[in-house]
């Protein structure tokens, strides 16, 4: 069939993005697409293999304060917390949410549903109606964290200023599990391309590898940077990648339960 990407040529967007002259920028989990709003307010896809541009939203994107990128759809979400956009590339259809988003959203692997949250609760909305429908509404976690879908969108694992992880049914808010371990709020999660594993990193400066099938603590890794701000599993699941609030970014290799890390400063 005829190829959805559509090359567009526009002053600034024409060339793989540079971070300067970029109000903010965002990949794919899979590092194959990158978007990101220019200064000017252009909003564009690249495909990073080819270091092209893929695609451009017609509209200007100038208050765009967060820009997030996933396969699934591909979709584009970005806003300014107050007025959030949604945006299928596939489709080429654009859903307004009128809904406050702190932090980062999440869209599932199929890009049928979006996990954000608001002031104290967490969400998840269907993305395929217009405009988006909230399917669910759970109170009690911070506003600064944000939720993940499992690999095949069936789960979200939402982390908690409560120091644990909360693992739940994508569809229905059901609790499937609480995993427990950190003892300081946790900021970021990220699941193994199964699955089975989850990684979480948090104020308490540790790194944490869990078994989501039994909510298990598997590893603690004690981190020497002071509070993890994110954390992300590779496409192969061999390694982890934290970062921490200083600026500090750790490559860990996990086998047997065991690590080794090395520092990359940025």
């Amino acid at each position: 069939g005829k190829p959805y990407w559509t090359s567009l040529d526009s002053p600034g967007m024409g060339a793989p993005p540079d971070p300067d002259g970029f109000r903010t920028l965002a990949v794919t989990k899979d590092g194959t697409l990158r978007a990101g709003a220019t200064d000017d307010g252009h909003l564009g896809v690249w495909d990073t293999r080819r270091g092209v541009v893929v695609a451009r939203h017609p509209a200007l994107a100038a208050e765009a304060h967060f820009v997030a990128v996933f396969s699934g759809g591909p979709t584009v979400v970005w806003g300014n917390q107050e007025s959030n956009y949604i945006w299928n590339v596939k489709e080429n259809t654009t859903r307004t949410l009128a809904a406050v988003i702190h932090g980062l959203p999440d869209v599932s692997p199929r890009g049928d549903r979006m996990a954000s949250h608001e002031w104290t609760a967490s969400m998840v909305w269907d993305i395929t109606v217009d405009p988006p429908r909230l399917v669910w509404r759970a109170e009690g976690w911070g506003p600064e964290y944000h939720s993940v879908f499992s690999p095949d969108g069936n789960w979200v694992a939402t982390p908690s200023y409560n120091n644990d992880i909360r693992l739940q049914d994508s569809e229905t808010g059901a609790l499937i599990g609480t995993l427990k371990g950190h003892t300081a709020s946790v900021h970021s999660v990220d699941f193994s391309r199964d699955g089975r594993r989850v990684v979480s990193g948090g104020k308490d400066g540790t790194v944490c590898i869990w078994d989501t099938q039994h909510a298990q603590l598997l590893s603690s890794f004690a981190g020497r940077d002071g509070p993890i701000s994110s954390v992300a599993i590779s496409p192969d699941d061999n390694s982890f990648a934290s970062l921490a609030d200083n600026g500090v970014l750790r490559l860990w290799t996990a086998a047997n339960r065991q690590a080794a890390d090395q520092r990359v400063d940025r």
